[in-house]
């Protein structure tokens, strides 16, 4: 039987893109739990599964949800057992928030195409070790992260200067997406038009969109690889 790699969306727009290729090379299979649907019932342990991802999405991890505060009651299970985790942009900001730091607005929003820069530390981390020195990245986020006691820190921005941290050696939370693939990122900007219209002038749209081919080609094969070794993490758990 394959290892199953839980997989936590949070908006049906906003799935695990190239993330699915890296569950099919590593040999297991993903059980995606749609947690935007009404009723979603999550499960009370993660004893069933080999690794869990918590995928984006547009809210605040500061909201009142009964779904958010389920997923961090499992997240504080997997912090506490070193349990392979992967959260990305929310998903992170989870992460971040279960270890009890503070998660907040930025004073300047990312959305688009943008470098982050790697940490001294991240040169001897099983995921970020030798990758190119600023990373290529798509963002979309509005808030970030402060970082969790006793993380090793890996990465920032300008804007956002915690970018990916590591908890223990198998926790990870990104604020940067590495799922997408040029379909999602048209998507997104369809869908999230109302949102794009009232940053106004400091997000640009159209060329956002005339980078995403070139970008994903460029970007793509580096996501690939982080989400390789994710994988081979959560096989040796």
């Amino acid at each position: 039987m394959a290892d199953k790699i839980l997989i936590l969306q949070q908006v049906a727009h906003e799935g695990a893109g190239r993330l699915f290729g890296a569950i099919r090379r590593a040999g297991a299979v993903e059980e995606v739990i749609p947690c935007y649907q009404p009723d979603v019932t999550l499960p009370k342990d993660l004893n069933d599964y080999r690794g869990l991802i918590l995928m984006g999405g547009p809210m605040s991890v500061n909201d009142d949800s009964p779904v958010l505060a389920a997923q961090r009651t499992l997240v504080q299970q997997a912090i506490a057992a070193d349990f392979p985790t992967l959260g990305i942009c929310l998903g992170g900001q989870l992460i971040a928030a279960a270890a009890g730091a503070r998660v907040s607005p930025r004073d300047t929003p990312e959305i688009g195409w943008y470098d982050v820069t790697l940490s001294m530390e991240s040169a001897t981390d099983p995921l970020f070790a030798d990758l190119p020195n600023p990373l290529p990245v798509f963002q979309w986020h509005g808030e970030g992260f402060d970082l969790p006691a006793g993380a090793v820190h890996l990465a920032s921005s300008e804007a956002c200067p915690h970018q990916a941290f590591r908890l223990g050696q198998r926790v990870y939370g990104l604020q940067f997406h590495l799922e997408m693939e040029a379909p999602m990122v048209k998507e997104w900007l369809t869908v999230n038009t109302d949102e794009l219209q009232q940053l106004g002038d400091q997000v640009q749209p159209e060329a956002i969109l005339g980078d995403t081919d070139l970008q994903v080609e460029r970007i793509g094969p580096i996501s690939d690889l982080l989400a390789d070794r994710w994988l081979t993490l959560a096989a040796g758990a």
